[in-house]
């Protein structure tokens, strides 16, 4: 025999955890996109050396 939910027994709770899982898969979503952004922009400055001369090659642009 199953164990009734927290929202089985009380259904006013099925809100609360609608809001609940909402919230954290906004902020799961939020989250992702700010690394995944992060990781572009640093990605982006390593190609195309934007910020810093080819430090990860070992060279320097300036002769």
């Amino acid at each position: 025999m199953q164990k009734a939910s927290p929202a089985e027994r009380d259904p006013s709770l099925n809100l609360e955890y609608t809001i609940a899982s909402v919230l954290l898969g906004r902020l799961a979503a939020l989250v992702e996109y700010e690394i995944v952004n992060w990781l572009w922009r640093a990605w982006g400055s390593l190609e195309y050396g934007s910020v810093s001369s080819d430090w990860h090659l070992g060279t320097s642009c300036k002769n």
